[in-house]
């Protein structure tokens, strides 16, 4: 006798396709295939087995998931003494590899054909005889031949004499196993043990697993029954809203064996909530802060970026870096959990500069630009521009004004910078004469200051043989005396420059600079 489970995938290919278990039970000595104990499962088709039941969980294609929990089948070895017997079990996936079939496989390591029957007390007044899952019809005689019951479950009252022989006829689904006659032994030997099992804590009404696997023959009850997810099953699962003492029962389907035993379960409650005092987001040095506060426990670990932070041990924390931060919560009952994560970001405000010069042409509009890292900008004073809180305002102004630029950022840092508009008559582009790119830190650039300038439309350098050496369209950009990294050598340098001036009109200058080494 051996028993199997399955589980396989149901894509609904055609039979032949579908996942499978194959078992071929052959008498190697002779070479024959015992045909009536060789068989194949499937999930889907024509021939398929009573007991299937389809799994909560599905495929990841949305697949149903098809289970058959453990079945019992008979290999007839008569006839067969002093044979080698091979039995070979085979699972495969569909044809196309994209669904599973795996199965589960017991073989009884005795050849018999009495199976476990059922044992009872002496004082029993009933007792079940449970015969393998997983056939057809059942027959049940004794041993005078008279019927005695044609289900699985035989249910005698009073019950047999110890000694007496029970005769099971079983018969199988089509085409997926032998015939065959088992026989139970009755015996008066019964042996009642109610295992409750350790004792449990319960962290947050999680369920805790009571008892132990059922025995065949025995009947459970607990008590109290609150909490439980079944009184009468031998191992329930228990989340009592308080620490709760259980008493399982256990006794013999005819009542004469009774025992008991006891387990207790510990609730413990721990919350697993942090609070924010102060911003999860701000500047320091301008008086903000963040504390992370927890309910106060047994055992507190402060985390950040997933690392224990040394002594942070307490139930507040007050933030200086940032990161993600979270607690690891001990119960006194021994209960651990985690809580929320809480990120902080620490912003630190940039130092604030002195943009170039600007030069604008009196009384005509010139945009002015600050820099745009902050989420709010103030110009003060506010006078000639038409806007002092946007971050690129325009100037239009008779005469030369110096400009306090407060950026602020959403953290809450402040930075300061300073912007000095010149004003001039009309529209220039100056470039100087000479440049030296020698790393003192003086004249190291070439490039043109400009003047009422509202869009630079080139500025171009050229060497003697008339190869442009370098050119762009950005404000403040300039040459550093370099072609693909390599240092140029001493030479006079051609320079055209093109702008659009504030006032519409297109201006264009040519120029020669010398490049000092």
């Amino acid at each position: 006798m051996y028993y199997y489970a399955v589980v396989f995938q149901d894509p609904n290919h055609q039979e032949f396709q579908q996942p499978r278990m194959v078992v071929e039970i052959t008498n190697v000595t002779d070479n024959q295939l015992i045909t009536c104990s060789s068989l194949t499962f499937v999930p889907y088709g024509s021939n398929v087995l009573p007991g299937f039941f389809v799994s909560p969980i599905s495929g990841d294609d949305g697949t149903p998931i098809w289970c058959k929990d453990w079945s019992a089948v008979t290999i007839n070895l008569n006839n067969h003494a002093g044979k080698t017997i091979r039995l070979f079990f085979k699972t495969a996936d569909c044809t196309f590899r994209r669904h599973f079939g795996y199965a589960y496989i017991d073989v009884n390591s005795e050849c018999s054909d009495e199976f476990v029957g059922a044992s009872y007390c002496a004082d029993d007044s009933a007792v079940n005889v449970v015969g393998p899952y997983g056939y057809q019809k059942y027959t049940w005689r004794n041993s005078a031949g008279q019927l005695l019951g044609t289900t699985q479950t035989l249910f005698l009252t009073p019950p047999p004499p110890p000694g007496t022989t029970l005769s099971l006829e079983v018969e199988p689904y089509s085409g997926y196993g032998c015939n065959d006659i088992l026989y139970a032994r009755m015996i008066d030997t019964l042996s009642v043990f109610a295992k409750a099992g350790p004792d449990q804590l319960s962290c947050n009404k999680d369920p805790v697993q009571l008892g132990a696997i059922p025995k065949q023959g025995f009947v459970y009850s607990w008590s109290p029954a609150i909490g439980l997810s079944d009184a009468n099953i031998s191992n329930p699962l228990a989340k009592p809203d308080k620490t709760t003492s259980y008493t399982l029962y256990a006794r013999s389907v005819g009542g004469g064996c009774r025992t008991s035993d006891e387990v207790v379960v510990t609730a413990s409650s721990v919350s697993n909530k942090m609070n924010l005092i102060g911003k999860d987001a701000f500047c320091v040095g301008f008086g903000d802060s963040a504390i992370l506060q927890v309910d106060p426990s047994d055992s507190i670990q402060w985390y950040r970026d997933n690392s224990p932070i040394r002594g942070a041990v307490f139930d507040r924390f007050r933030v200086t870096q940032s990161g993600s931060y979270y607690a690891v919560i001990i119960s006194a009952e021994g209960c651990v959990i985690n809580t929320e994560k809480q990120s902080i970001f620490i912003d630190k405000a940039r130092p604030g500069i002195t943009y170039p010069i600007e030069y604008a042409v009196v009384n005509l509009p010139y945009r002015l630009n600050a820099r745009t890292f902050g989420s709010s900008v103030s110009w003060s004073p506010g006078i000639n521009l038409d806007n002092p809180v946007n971050v690129s305002p325009i100037f239009k102004g008779p005469s030369d004004q110096l400009y306090a630029i407060e950026i602020k950022t959403s953290t809450g840092c402040i930075t300061v910078d300073t912007q000095m508009v010149k004003t001039i008559k009309g529209v220039d582009i100056y470039v100087p004469t000479a440049f030296s790119p020698n790393g003192d830190g003086l004249n190291e650039i070439l490039r043109p200051t400009l003047m009422g300038v509202k869009e630079l439309q080139f500025f171009r350098i050229y060497n003697r043989w008339g190869q442009m050496m370098y050119q762009t369209k950005t404000k403040w950009d300039g040459w550093d005396g370099r072609i693909n990294g390599k240092p140029q050598g001493t030479g006079v340098m051609v320079w055209e420059a093109q702008a659009l001036g504030v006032d519409g009109k297109v201006y264009t200058q040519r120029g020669t600079s010398v490049l000092v080494r």
